[in-house]
């Protein structure tokens, strides 16, 4: 799988960390790079390094002849290199499949009860639509993987924390890397031999979706998972052995609210 954000270099995020450990403002100078190498355990080309690109994203700046100086502090500036920066500390840290695995268990399972708490009906159609296209695609592996990532994205983009979102599309990029490499090369009889469990699970989470039941939506996300990861685990080559095939015949359907700013369901 190609790394397409490896060029970050990894002691930014020990730089992201200090500064916000030590509540440092805008405009205050970082101690020199010789203390900072000792404090992280690196060499000082190493911070050096890390200076310089944490400049070019905006975080420091550099004054030749007078030191480092924080440049911005600001939530956005530090969520934008979050985001640019979990991928590299991932591999970085040799995170395996299982840990990514239990991460999106630990996540997903929150964020689907907090979709559903939030959740209005309107915002269940990009939800069904992806559901719905897993079904329509399935003969197609790369299109049926894509369909699954949008579906589980969509209910944490009902959840509305940005940043989990990050992380998740971070997770779930990393897994359709794992997936797409190692496609099965039984797809069409895996797709038919796990087609009830896979709709009996996509359909709970939604359906608790649609009823705006937190606690149901939170125990089908994680059941979902846990399965994902009792498949996945023992055999990398059959990543993307969780699949169905044809088109479930009672998939609730989220009815338009009359008025202009519906609310969830009580």
């Amino acid at each position: 799988m190609q790394n397409t954000t490896a060029k970050i270099h990894p002691d930014v995020a020990r730089l992201i960390e200090y500064i916000s450990s030590r509540k440092l403002a805008v405009g205050e100078r970082l101690p020199p790079i010789k203390e900072l190498a000792k404090e992280f355990g690196v060499q000082p080309h190493a911070v050096r390094d890390s200076v310089l690109q944490a400049q070019t994203m905006g975080l420091l700046h550099v004054r030749p002849r007078s030191g480092v100086y924080v440049r911005s502090v600001n939530f956005t500036s530090l969520v934008g290199a979050f985001s640019r920066m979990l991928p590299v500390e991932l591999v970085e840290r040799d995170a395996s499949l299982l840990d990514v695995l239990e991460a999106r268990r630990l996540i997903e399972s929150e964020l689907a009860g907090v979709a559903a708490a939030r959740r209005r009906l309107t915002d269940l159609v990009p939800v069904r639509d992806a559901l719905q296209q897993m079904y329509t695609d399935v003969a197609d592996y790369e299109r049926y993987v894509q369909c699954n990532e949008d579906f589980h994205l969509r209910i944490a983009g009902i959840a509305g924390n940005q940043v989990l979102l990050i992380v998740l599309r971070q997770l779930t990029s990393l897994m359709r890397g794992v997936l797409l490499e190692h496609r099965p090369a039984n797809w069409q009889d895996v797709r038919s031999a796990k087609r009830e469990i896979d709709v009996r699970e996509h359909e709970a989470i939604y359906n608790a979706l649609l009823a705006g039941d937190a606690p149901a939506a939170r125990a089908a996300m994680q059941t979902h998972l846990r399965d994902t990861t009792e498949s996945l685990v023992p055999k990398y080559v059959e990543c993307g052995a969780s699949a169905v095939a044809g088109s479930p015949s009672n998939l609730p359907q989220p009815v338009a609210p009359q008025s202009n700013n519906p609310q969830p369901a009580a």
